[in-house]
């Protein structure tokens, strides 16, 4: 485990990652679309992620309750496949708040590991969200252009590769808001 300071855990959320090729993809993909849509603020490729549940805040004393808590509810789960698919926004068409990159693969497999995380934190004190869950990489936020946004309009942009990954864990990631990358591991819950 790694070593997190006592006055709490800090701001935290639980995700699954990516592989390494499906990683270089996005980069390769974001790269090229920089330099063509205007958005505030790219991901680094090193917070590339697919958010199970938004935790906030957190005392340490609940994230020792929470590590073991979570290894108990995963060990069952046998790795699943997913991969990349295609690119798409939250928010208002025509000014996109989130542009993403999607997922396909085993999403019942992940739906199951969300339930399961969901059935662990809720005794903690974590809600889940009111929305559905919608699988996704956030890859920029902001659109910040001078005219609608489009992205069919941009026949520049290569499409992205489907490159697909073996999900076999969990991560806790912690925010930081001042920092680049912005988000640090805190702990790694395998499954069976």
């Amino acid at each position: 485990m790694m070593n997190i300071p006592e006055q709490g855990a800090g701001r935290l959320f639980i995700a699954v990652g990516l592989g390494e090729a499906a990683s270089m993809e996005l980069e390769r993909w974001q790269a090229e679309a920089e330099q063509i849509l205007s958005f505030a603020k790219w991901v680094h490729p090193e917070d590339y992620h697919i958010t199970v549940q938004f935790l906030g805040d957190t005392r340490q004393e609940v994230f020792d309750q929470l590590v073991p808590a979570l290894k108990e509810a995963v060990r069952q789960i046998e790795p699943f496949t997913l991969e990349l698919s295609g690119t798409g926004t939250f928010g208002t068409a025509s000014a996109p708040r989130v542009l993403w990159a999607g997922v396909r693969g085993d999403i019942p497999a992940l739906e199951n590991v969300v339930e399961a995380v969901l059935d662990v934190t809720k005794p903690l004190g974590f809600m889940p969200e009111d929305r559905p869950y919608r699988p996704h990489i956030t890859m920029a936020r902001k659109y910040r252009g001078h005219e609608e946004f489009n992205i069919d309009s941009t026949h520049v942009l290569q499409p992205m590769e489907e490159i697909a990954w073996s999900v076999d864990h969990l991560v806790i990631y912690k925010t930081h808001l001042d920092k680049k990358p912005m988000y640090e591991k805190r702990a790694l819950i395998p499954f069976a």
